[in-house]
């Protein structure tokens, strides 16, 4: 767990706040629409889906008090993406959102940061030297 500010907590999500990032990525993309960005759309999101992520990537939560208001995930293969291009040495990063009650004070670089280290800490267990 990493602690930033004083109140907002980073956390290994679990897939009982389902419910909670499915609107935190709703409202993300409703946000990306309203702004002329055409990367995500509030209808590509689903329970289903999303109960899917903690199968194959680690999901990671911003919480302050008990609300979600950030997230990200990370995994270390990505052949949908990538295909033939998917290289396991490499950690991929996705679905970084923060709620727009705490947009512009810092968070999404703090979670990039955070992801960084994560990354970089499960590359040296899978690495043996």
């Amino acid at each position: 767990m990493e602690v930033w500010g004083n109140s907002i907590r980073i956390v290994r999500g679990e897939p009982d706040r389902t419910g909670d990032i499915l609107r935190l990525l709703q409202e993300a993309a409703n946000w990306m629409e309203r702004n002329g960005i055409k990367q995500w759309t509030p209808g590509q999101f689903n329970e289903e889906d999303i109960t899917g992520y903690f199968a194959d990537r680690h999901v990671y939560l911003a919480i302050d008090g008990e609300a979600v208001v950030g997230m990200f995930t990370l995994q270390f293969s990505d052949p949908q993406y990538w295909g033939s291009k998917n290289d396991e040495s490499y950690a991929y990063l996705h679905r970084l959102a923060v709620a727009g009650s705490h947009r512009s004070q810092g968070l999404g670089q703090h979670m990039l940061k955070y992801a960084v280290v994560r990354a970089i800490g499960a590359w040296i267990q899978r690495t043996q030297i």
